[in-house]
């Protein structure tokens, strides 16, 4: 398994890379390297998106605020690939970066290496479990703020669509679940959709969706349509009542099957808006 890494050519980073992220890997038998250690015909631009391509995952330094390693990091994200950010400080972290995974290790090479470890383990039994899971999930997402005086109320329609990307009948599906971390009121089919505690450390609720079939053809889909409300701000609690909210977030999306339990972890970035009339 690779790993590409994204961080500043500058000396200040040597130890840390070499030490802290290097050699980290190599001990989890997951190579880890960066672009100067790379032969290369090609430009330098298109040897990087070759790489953010092709490796497992990205372990990406944010500590300088270096505009390269954004660049790429940016690059990385867009297509959807797994990233462990990494600081020496947390005031390094961009704003729309912060609810992604991510490790402050300050000065401390130490530090750096075990959480690093943690990390790496996590996503490399993620991506075992991604390459043996028949199902392909992806969501998108729409918007809107009501709002008065009183209060600000979010609603936001969720669609998740599930396809069997193998060339077979997928595993009989017994359930499918959605775990949030903050509680929303969802519907599904014009009915209210129950939860319960959620048994993941990184989730506390477990909403139980409907599926109109147990089984998916090959290369066929299901599509999930949840409509999901909240209140974001109460003025009688004293909240600013705003015009716009950012929603940032990951939920997960759990299937349980007849040959196991596949799951993937979907992102929520959406910004609403009142409407002016």
């Amino acid at each position: 398994m690779k790993a590409f890494v994204i961080i500043p050519f500058n000396p200040n980073f040597d130890d840390i890379y070499q030490i802290g992220i290097k050699e980290t890997a190599k001990s989890l038998n997951v190579e880890a390297y960066r672009l100067d250690e790379e032969l290369f015909d090609e430009g330098m631009l298109d040897k990087i998106y070759s790489e953010i391509e092709n490796c497992d995952f990205i372990i990406a330094d944010l500590s300088d605020k270096n505009p390269n390693v954004f660049y790429e990091l940016g690059y990385a994200h867009a297509l959807g690939k797994r990233c462990i950010l990494t600081t020496q400080k947390a005031d390094n972290i961009p704003f729309d970066l912060k609810h992604k995974r991510h490790i402050v290790y300050e000065d401390s090479i130490v530090k750096l290496k075990e959480s690093l470890e943690r990390n790496i383990k996590w996503i490399v039994e993620e991506l075992k479990e991604e390459n043996n899971n028949p199902f392909e999930i992806s969501s998108k997402t729409e918007g809107d703020l009501s709002k008065t005086e009183d209060y600000a109320k979010a609603k936001i329609d969720l669609y998740i669509d599930i396809e069997n990307k193998s060339n077979k009948m997928s595993p009989e599906i017994h359930a499918i679940y959605l775990h949030t971390k903050s509680k929303w009121d969802i519907t599904q089919n014009g009915k209210k959709v129950t939860n319960r505690k959620s048994e993941t450390n990184e989730f506390n609720y477990k909403y139980s969706l409907t599926v109109d079939r147990n089984k998916i053809p090959d290369n066929g889909w299901i599509e999930l349509v949840l409509i999901s409300t909240k209140f974001l701000a109460n003025a009688w609690e004293g909240d600013e009542i705003k015009d716009s909210y950012l929603v940032t977030g990951n939920n997960l999306v759990e299937i349980i099957t007849e040959s196991g339990v596949f799951s993937k972890i979907i992102p929520i970035n959406i910004r609403i808006d009142s409407l002016a009339f």
